[in-house]
């Protein structure tokens, strides 16, 4: 399965619990970097006050971007979880 595949099974399939920037859950919306240098596609997940703060995204995409390589190019973001807005569950 190519990483875009796991990236979006593990957003779909609601895996990450805590917030990616800050640890703190419950996770409020998901999205997938894709990170030019190293070709890999990482699934993201964001609390309410990282998600508000973070609109555009480019703290999420630094932080990818440090861990698995340079230069993020965002795919998708921003899918919500369940019904009442909040990801129950996400990883």
């Amino acid at each position: 399965m190519s990483d875009w595949l796991a990236a979006w099974d593990d957003g779909l399939l609601q895996r990450h619990q805590t917030c990616t920037l800050c640890g703190k859950r419950p996770v409020l919306a998901w999205g997938i970097c894709g990170v030019a240098s190293t070709g890999l596609h990482v699934a993201y997940v964001l609390c309410e006050s990282c998600h508000r703060r973070d609109k555009d995204r480019h703290e999420v995409e630094a932080l990818l971007d440090q861990r698995y390589g340079q230069g993020v190019e965002r795919d998708e973001e921003d899918t919500r979880g369940s019904e009442d807005g909040l990801a129950d569950g996400i990883r």
